[in-house]
């Protein structure tokens, strides 16, 4: 068959106006002519070979040239109309097919030098694009092995989960023997109280308390509230009559011994455990479930955990510290001085107590027992000294003197678990102390998939997610050494204000790191990522600085007014100076002696205010008579202490009295 007769054939197949022809047209026009509305085919090699001149063999050479050019398809279509041309102008001159293939050369050099003729024809931004494109599909290609390399390091590094925290607490707070710990007295007690304020309780509290608080205000109110009147115009909802009242307290002698008999225990010895721990009788006497186990499907890896661990019991020793206090107040209407004292050193052994193990709440519940302790001491002292004989004030002197700076301290020791049992269990271990973040989803977490702990079980598959974010989340966020750091040495700063007085605070020097660290998570989410999980676990906690020194400062009140009232029972009358009894307490606000004065034949010990100005024991005045600021006495003044306090406390004019007493010769109003 011919070359006319060929091209007859492939005419003859492609006859315009067929279904076959229309969509090989449609396939072979570029999409720019389509968008125009023209069906141009002229992408079509076939077509445009089939309706040349050329004989077979140079069509053939034609096509295969083209292919082998590797360029897009309509510089193809250029390079094939010009060899065409090419090759038609050769035979029109003459020369055979032969020759003319002879003379082109190799099809594959021709190729090459073809491609990079075409290559050189096209525009310098589309050739710095196509070279651009290449160095970030190469550079992203060499991303994606690395990552994938330090994926699969990531994954094979171990969390292993070395300590048992729960243990090291339990073992802080247990007793050596059971005749050591204080609880089971303190929980029979309050069974017992419980049934004598409310018969009909189903076992809560709520009976217990509100006869405690009404039976407090009823015999030795607050002094500042007698002085200044009461600022809570909340009434008591079913307040018991002083009938009941006498009722409760004669029925309860038992109870209440067996409360101060608990008290002097050397252990409280709750038994700690996750999800409240305690024994059955605990847990129904605390209204807890009983525990259910945690199912396989379930459990995560936080599960025994120092996390899990809670402490239902704090409720419960500040109700039976609350009952103490109300019974010495009734014991100092009664004159039963020995019976007063006797609550009094059992409210601080419960705060002894209660401040083991040595986690941050449970010291601050254990400082609030102690401050109830004081405030009962000088509620007594201010409104009826004369329940207690010389003998019984000299045996407070020395309960109270007997608190050393050591004994009132905020320790932090099991706190320090809290981070290190997460530690373990979010972070890999490199056997040097050192480890990254292991991340898994929350579905990984939720069926159990989160770590291979290094027991020897084997973990199940994670998902794309926890295989690919895994090691970006581990590379962005800091690491284990460097979060335990930040966990320790906020701790450390922490303890460290046991040893700073209350004026020497410099609040514009963070005593916690947490104030920069809460600040830097807070500045950007990328923040709060980079500090995962140590955001998580940190609170502000700069205002701790001042607790202990508070409670320093008010155990020093209350000897100073011991002394003060040893002084009255010696001379027959309150000193004109406070510098003529034996101990006198500090002011926070400068570190010089307690303020006083004698106006009218009543005792007034007071703090500067935040002006810093002695104004001789005038109250600070708000709106609505005293100030909130003054109503809380020394303690709420805290923010306001220091060279640089946290408040300057602007517009708070006047001073702070800290307690007042009686005219021991007449009534006299010391109010404002």
């Amino acid at each position: 068959m011919g070359d006319h007769d060929m091209q007859d054939e492939h005419g003859t197949s492609d006859e315009p106006g067929t279904g076959t022809s229309n969509l090989r047209s449609l396939r072979t026009t570029p999409m720019r002519d389509l968008v125009r509305g023209r069906v141009t085919g002229r992408l079509d090699l076939q077509q445009l070979l089939a309706s040349s001149t050329l004989p077979e063999t140079l069509r053939r050479l034609v096509a295969v040239v083209v292919r082998r050019t590797r360029l897009r398809r309509l510089e193809k279509m250029d390079v094939a109309r010009e060899l065409v041309e090419h090759f038609e102008d050769g035979i029109a001159a003459g020369a055979s097919a032969d020759e003319l293939a002879a003379d082109f050369g190799d099809p594959r050099v021709a190729a090459t030098l073809i491609r990079r003729g075409m290559k050189r024809k096209r525009s310098w931004f589309e050739r710095a694009v196509r070279r651009t494109a290449l160095v970030a599909s190469l550079f992203f290609a060499g991303f994606v092995a690395i990552y994938l390399m330090f994926a699969v390091r990531h994954w094979n590094q171990p969390v292993r989960i070395e300590v048992d925290y729960v243990a090291r607490i339990q073992e802080e707070s247990a007793g050596a023997s059971p005749e050591e710990r204080g609880w089971p007295g303190i929980r029979a007690a309050i069974v017992e109280l419980r049934s004598f304020a409310d018969p009909a309780s189903t076992g809560d509290d709520r009976g217990l308390s509100t006869m405690v608080e009404v039976s407090s205000a009823g015999t030795v109110p607050p002094w500042i509230e007698v002085v200044a009147g009461s600022d809570d115009r909340s009434a008591v909802e079913d307040a018991p009559s002083e009938a009941d009242q006498s009722a409760f307290f004669a029925n309860t002698t038992a109870a209440i011994d067996a409360l101060r008999s608990a008290a002097s225990k050397p252990m409280l010895g709750y038994p700690i455990g996750v999800g409240g721990g305690g024994t059955e009788i605990d847990r129904a006497f605390l209204g807890l479930a009983p525990p259910v186990p945690t199912s396989a499907a379930d459990r995560t890896i936080l599960d025994g955990s120092v996390v899990d661990l809670q402490f239902p019991y704090y409720g419960t020793i500040r109700l039976a510290a609350r009952v103490l206090s109300a019974d010495a107040r009734r014991a100092a209407t009664q004159g039963d001085d020995a019976r007063l004292v006797a609550d009094i050193d059992a409210m601080f052994g419960l705060g002894r107590q209660v401040r083991t193990p040595t986690i941050l709440i449970g010291q601050l519940v254990g400082m609030s027992i102690e401050r109830l302790a004081f405030a009962t001491i000088l509620d007594v002292l201010a409104r009826r000294p004369e329940a207690l004989d010389a003998a019984a004030l000299d045996r407070l002197g020395t309960i109270v003197a007997g608190l050393d700076d050591d004994r009132l301290e905020l320790r932090a020791e099991a706190e320090r678990y809290y981070f290190l049992d997460l530690a373990q269990r979010f972070y890999t271990d490199d056997g040097e102390g050192n480890g990254r973040l292991k991340f898994v989803s929350s579905d990984a977490a939720r069926a159990g998939l989160l770590l291979d702990t290094g027991d020897g079980t084997s973990a199940k598959s994670f998902n794309a997610t926890d295989f690919l974010l895994g090691p970006l989340l581990a590379g962005v966020t800091i690491d284990r050494r460097e979060a335990t750091d930040i966990w320790n040495r906020n701790l450390d700063r922490i303890e460290a204000g046991n040893h700073t007085e209350a004026w020497e605070i410099d609040a514009s020097r963070p005593w916690g790191v947490d104030g920069p660290v809460l600040d830097d998570a807070e500045a950007s989410w990328f923040s709060q990522i980079r500090l995962f999980p140590v955001s998580m676990v940190l609170s502000a906690t700069d205002t701790l600085v001042s607790v202990t020194g508070s409670l320093r400062l008010e155990r020093d009140l209350v000897r100073t007014v011991i002394e003060l009232e040893r002084f009255h029972r010696t001379h027959g009358a309150w000193p004109t100076s406070i510098d003529a009894v034996g101990f006198v307490g500090r002011d926070p606000f400068d570190g010089k002696s307690l303020r006083y004065v004698l106006r009218d034949g009543v005792p007034m010990i007071y703090i500067l205010g935040p002006d810093r100005i002695d104004d001789g024991g005038t109250w600070i005045m708000g709106r609505n008579g005293i100030d909130r600021v003054a109503r809380e006495g020394l303690a709420g003044t805290a923010r306001y202490w220091g060279r640089i306090p946290r408040d300057a406390g602007e517009g708070l004019l006047g001073d702070v009295p800290v307690w007042i007493g009686e005219s021991r010769d007449a009534a006299t109003d010391p109010g404002p």
